[in-house]
């Protein structure tokens, strides 16, 4: 036998291999159920600051429209007074 040789090592047994992708199959899925409520307790935080600025939005761009409509009417006013 000389150096290098590989032919008398075993491989990893099955039954070890199996194992440790289990186990990481099981961290790997503890880790996503930890982010997803991670995730759940930021959004309870944040969801109602982003619903209050949600509302302010619409509120300011239901008014622009409102004023150009308004704009609008009155120019179509003006527009019929003249000669």
């Amino acid at each position: 036998m000389e150096v290098g040789d590989l032919s008398l090592v075993s491989p990893v047994p099955y039954s070890f291999d199996t194992a440790l992708r289990e186990r990481r199959q099981r961290h790997m899925i503890k880790n996503r159920e930890s982010a997803a409520g991670s995730c759940a307790r930021k959004l309870e935080l944040v969801a109602p600051h982003f619903t209050m600025l949600l509302v302010v939005e619409m509120l300011s761009v239901f008014k622009d429209v409102e004023e150009a409509e308004a704009a609008a009417c009155l120019e179509g006013i003006q527009q019929k007074q003249k000669p």
